[in-house]
């Protein structure tokens, strides 16, 4: 949950919801803000759900009546990201460049773009770890996540599939899991450099989908780091040996 998403906004129960449900959506979002803030000063681990129950003033039990445990509150705060984030995407989605690897990095960027602070990257350092050990099963509320910011990888892809930009056998399913798995390396690569910014990611993005989009040897040179030379090339001259002349034998006829 990022700091100027969720925190600051969340989801507002709607105006003709029964006034026990407003106060009960109210009451729940509270509790994720001043869960995520604590997190956030305290880091995941420090936090105990006492604690969280004691800022929100609220009861132990009453908290317990909207969250189990701690893995239930941290698939509730990845959700309430995602749907915070959801404003972000459908803006790229409505108005996308005409490149579709420009295309897929502004989607990217758009889903990492507030993760700047130290603070923010230990956070989600902190919440990469809890999910690896909550993340028991295939087919669970945090593969449900994944899915939904998929769908919006696959909704980007399938609008230049419509262009005729991409072919129209393009494998969307399959594209969509690879855009995915660059987008949680690149989120991880954000986390855990000290001076790596949303900026270099969407700008790492574009290379990497220009290399997976293209098929010709400009892809390849492009993705090359600056320090390493084309194949066959060396960044010297080569100076030309002299080879040693062979003695001519010659034979005595007699």
């Amino acid at each position: 949950m990022q700091r100027s998403r969720a925190s600051q906004k969340g989801t507002v129960p709607a105006k003709d919801a029964p006034l026990r449900d407003r106060k009960k959506a109210t009451q729940r979002t509270n509790l994720l803000r001043i869960a995520y803030e604590l997190f956030l000063k305290r880091g995941f681990d420090q936090v105990r759900l006492e604690d969280i129950a004691f800022h929100a003033n609220v009861s132990v039990p009453t908290f317990y009546n909207y969250f189990s445990n701690k893995r239930d509150l941290l698939i509730a705060i990845l959700m309430q990201d995602r749907k915070d984030g959801a404003p972000s995407y459908e803006k790229v989605l409505a108005n996308p460049p005409a490149d579709p690897g420009d295309a897929i990095a502004e989607l990217i960027y758009a889903n990492v773009f507030i993760i700047r602070s130290p603070s923010d990257k230990r956070l989600w350092r902190e919440i990469f770890a809890a999910v690896a050990l909550s993340h028991d099963r295939e087919q669970d509320a945090f593969n449900r996540n994944h899915q939904s910011f998929k769908t919006y990888i696959k909704r980007l892809r399938q609008h230049f599939v419509e262009k005729q930009t991409l072919p129209a056998d393009y494998p969307l399913d399959l594209a969509s899991d690879l855009i995915f798995a660059l987008n949680a390396q690149n989120l991880r690569r954000l986390a855990a450099s000290k001076c790596c910014t949303p900026e270099d990611i969407r700008e790492i993005t574009r290379r990497q989908m220009r290399l997976l989009l293209q098929r010709n040897s400009d892809a390849i040179t492009d993705a090359r780091p600056p320090s390493m030379p084309k194949p066959g090339i060396s960044n010297h001259p080569v100076k030309k040996r002299s080879r040693p002349e062979r003695p001519v034998h010659v034979q005595n006829k007699a």
